[in-house]
C-alpha cells in the first residue's frame, strides 16, 4: 500500500512533466497553498543551506558556542586583574612617589600661553602613548619678576584638565618645588 506523501510525490512530477500552456499557478489562490507542502501551517521548516537567510538566523544552524558568547560576552580576566594591581598601586601614596616617570617636558623661559600649548600637546601625546606618570619641568620662579608664574599656571592646567589625576611635587633629586609629577587616568 503505498503512503500518502508517495501519492503526492507521484502526483507532482506528472504536474511537472506536464508543460502548462498558462504561467498561472496551479497551486490554489485561497491560503491552502500549504496544503501541497511537506509541512503543515503551524511547522517550522527545514532551511537549505543555500537560502537568503544568514546562518544566525536560523535556529537550526547555530553554534552552540556562539550563542553563549553572544549572550554572555567575553570577559579578559587578566585584564581586570592588572586593572585592580594598578589601581592599588596608585591609591598607595608610597607607591605612586615611587613610580618613574616616563616621560619629561621643560617649560623654562616660556611664557604662560606658550607653556600652556606645549603642555597641552604633551599630555595629548603621553594619553595617546599610554603613559602613566609624567614629570613637567617648570622652574621655582627664582629669576622672575613677579614670582612663580609657571607653578601656579601649571597648577590650574593640572586642575582643569579631566585626562589628569593625582599630582605633587617632585623629589629634591628631581628639581623639588620646580618640577611637578602628575598621573595620567
Amino acid at each position: 500500500m503505498a503512503d500518502f506523501g508517495d501519492i503526492l510525490q507521484n502526483w507532482e512530477r506528472q504536474k511537472k512533466s506536464e508543460k502548462p500552456d498558462t504561467k498561472k499557478s496551479s497551486l490554489p489562490q485561497d491560503g491552502q497553498a500549504w496544503r501541497y507542502k511537506k509541512t503543515e501551517p503551524g511547522k517550522k521548516q527545514d532551511i537549505p543551506v543555500n537560502s537568503e537567510r544568514s546562518e544566525e538566523a536560523s535556529p537550526l544552524k547555530r553554534n552552540p558556542l556562539n550563542v553563549w558568547l553572544q549572550r554572555y560576552g567575553v570577559v579578559d580576566k587578566d585584564k581586570q586583574l592588572e586593572d585592580k594591581l594598578q589601581q592599588e598601586i596608585i591609591s598607595n601614596s608610597d607607591a605612586v612617589k615611587q613610580m618613574i616617570c616616563e616621560a619629561s617636558i621643560d617649560l623654562h623661559g616660556l611664557t604662560r600661553e606658550e607653556a600652556d600649548i606645549r603642555l597641552n600637546a604633551f599630555i595629548t601625546e603621553c594619553v595617546r602613548r599610554g603613559l602613566k606618570k609624567v614629570l613637567i619641568i617648570h622652574g621655582k620662579g627664582n629669576h622672575s619678576n613677579e614670582g612663580p608664574v609657571l607653578s601656579h599656571a601649571v597648577r590650574s592646567f593640572i586642575e582643569s584638565d579631566k585626562r589628569l589625576g593625582r599630582f605633587g611635587f617632585a623629589d629634591k633629586t628631581l628639581g623639588g618645588k620646580g618640577a611637578t609629577w602628575v598621573l595620567i587616568r
